[in-house]
């Protein structure tokens, strides 16, 4: 193995130790593991990188050994925000959180005013989604094998939506797309909570995002390898990447914009290297043909690093997840796509702390961070602005598994 394939395995084992699919908590991958929902893919492509690539999947086994890889960025490491950034109340800059009060959920809007989320006895909740007069509920059964989804409006009891084999996203639309028994994906109308729609993914699915006119798919990956990605029209029908091309994509805004990065061998005359840029859906889903697309080591092993990229509602901002490996450590850093188009690789350092994950974008500048742990998602929480400049969040004291959750239309 050349040093180059060194470094570039050794990049991909960290990425994939640390690797959550967005909208999974920990207890997801474990029961995906268990029901083998989710497994990893081998990536099957040309060229040294890919032939890497598969190799980690294939081995899952930690190679030693080899260089330490350039920091990413600038040289001075993201920290936390010094003393003199005053913690701020969630709810004071409009944010919704969701807690457990005396053994029952509940959750606390920004004006202050409480919801008990009224469940079934028996389930226990994984995740909440804010909605205009409720919250939508991931919970799971008694058996601890079944997955479901519940619409609970304000002070109301709890309706059963659907079951769930895989992932699902809400959209600021009021819909949410599921993966349901069965493997089939599905669309929901969350004010009426009846299917509008339902297709198949050629393989297994999980949803990346959803917009007012389809839904964007791809095949899971519990290591963040690449996989096949598809574009489900209004129409229903599927469009993949070209060929079936491996891609890693992250997020969508409403408008169909989507940060991707491609994974291609300089040496196929029909690639263009790797590349990481932000494409538009239409009838197709296109591949990054242009972008930043280093043609040097340093500049692959950049785009290798990225765990995720988070696109606002505008599409302006990348809120970006990289490995920094001489510090061993994950940071939260700011990318313009102005600059992806243009070529550019400049991160900005946002003072998130260390080893965050970004959760949403709550406005057009704005998005929250939490801590990443072996057990999900959780405390510290931050509010940063695109400029970078975090803010520590306070939750309510009385509240015991306080999250800060995400609020989209619909309910």
């Amino acid at each position: 193995m050349s040093d180059l394939e060194q470094r570039i395995s050794e990049s991909l084992v960290r990425r994939a130790q640390t690797v959550f699919e967005p909208g999974f908590t920990a207890d997801d991958v474990v029961h995906a593991g268990r029901s083998a929902v989710v497994r990893r893919r081998v990536l099957a492509a040309s060229g040294a990188l890919a032939a890497v690539v598969a190799a980690i999947v294939l081995a899952t086994n930690v190679l030693g050994g080899g260089q330490a890889l350039p920091p990413v960025g600038p040289t001075t490491p993201p920290v936390s925000p010094p003393s003199s950034v005053a913690p701020t109340p969630a709810s004071a800059v409009g944010l919704t959180v969701v807690g457990v009060v005396d053994g029952k959920t509940v959750g606390v809007w920004p004006n202050g005013h409480r919801s008990t989320l009224d469940l079934p006895a028996g389930l226990t909740v994984l995740d909440v989604t804010g909605l205009n007069d409720g919250f939508l509920v991931h919970a799971r059964a008694a058996d601890e094998q079944s997955h479901g989804l519940w619409v609970v409006r304000n002070d109301e009891a709890g309706v059963h939506l659907t079951d769930l084999e895989g992932n699902y996203v809400v959209a600021s639309g009021g819909y949410v797309v599921a993966v349901v028994p069965g493997g089939e994906v599905v669309k929901y109308d969350l004010a009426s909570r009846q299917e509008v729609g339902r297709t198949r993914f050629p393989s297994q699915a999980f949803v990346v995002g959803v917009t007012d006119t389809g839904a964007l798919l791809r095949e899971p990956s519990s290591d963040g390898s690449p996989t096949t990605a598809g574009w489900w029209r209004a129409d229903g029908i599927i469009a993949l990447t070209a060929g079936n091309e491996r891609v890693n994509v992250w997020s969508i805004t409403m408008s169909g914009k989507a940060p991707m990065a491609s994974y291609r061998d300089p040496a196929d005359s029909q690639g263009s290297g790797t590349c990481l840029n932000v494409v538009t859906m239409t009838d197709t889903l296109p591949v990054p043909e242009t972008g930043y697309c280093p043609a040097d080591e340093a500049g692959m092993l950049t785009v290798l690093r990225v765990r995720r990229a988070m696109i606002s509602s505008g599409g302006e901002q990348l809120a970006v997840e990289s490995y920094d490996e001489r510090r061993e450590h994950w940071a939260v850093q700011m990318i313009s796509v102005a600059d992806l188009n243009a070529g550019l690789w400049q991160p900005r350092p946002t003072n998130a702390s260390i080893d965050s994950t970004v959760l949403f974008w709550d406005s057009r500048d704005t998005f929250v961070t939490a801590s990443r742990g072996p057990d999900g998602f959780g405390a510290p929480y931050f509010r940063c602005g695109s400029n970078g400049a975090c803010t520590p969040l306070t939750l309510p004291t009385d509240l015991t598994e306080a999250r800060v959750v995400p609020v989209y239309g619909g309910g």
